[in-house]
């Protein structure tokens, strides 16, 4: 998990400061996308539930929330 308190890339300028972590699919695949409303900071092996974000210039972005007390 990295947090990035600055932007390197002006699609993500409105993020800051933003989350960015590798996560690990039950089927073995692993990821990196950002972090979605964080309480805390997330820890190995938190249960989260993936989305995926369509940006205004028609990316799409993986993205990951945290799953409250751990249930997914």
């Amino acid at each position: 998990t990295v947090v990035y308190p600055r932007s390197y890339l002006p699609e993500f300028e409105s993020l800051v400061p933003y989350v960015v972590a590798t996560v690990e699919l039950a089927e073995g695949l692993r990821l990196f996308g950002l972090i979605r409303e964080r309480h805390e900071a997330p820890a190995i092996g938190s249960p989260v539930t993936l989305e995926i974000e369509r940006w205004p210039e028609g990316r799409c972005v993986p993205a990951f929330r945290c799953v409250a007390g751990g249930e997914e």
